[in-house]
């Protein structure tokens, strides 16, 4: 076990000491990189919406699943046969770059 620490603990300083020099944007790059793949960033880059596309743009924690829910009884006339589903995410789909 005491070996494996060895190797481990220089590696993990490697990590802190090189992020703790990213500052500003190189900074906000990193962390940005490890929440998207290429491929996944190239799909969205492919993406060309619709004429009759909605996008739902909303702040963190501030009624997002509300406004879907408002947006999808508009968008539907309120009728009851589009009002028949577990979760809101299965008439209204997520989009993420």
């Amino acid at each position: 076990m005491d070996i494996a620490l060895f190797g481990i603990v220089p590696l993990a300083y490697q990590v802190y000491s090189y992020l703790k020099r990213l500052r500003g944007i190189d900074l906000l790059m990193y962390r940005l990189s490890k929440f998207a793949s290429p491929a996944s960033i190239q799909h969205g880059r492919q993406f060309s919406p619709k004429k009759d596309d909605i996008f739902i743009v909303t702040y963190p924690k501030c009624g997002t699943t509300w406004l879907q829910q408002i947006c999808h009884v508009l968008r539907t006339g309120g009728e009851e046969a589009y009002q028949n589903f577990d979760e809101i995410t299965c008439v209204v789909p997520w989009f993420f770059f």
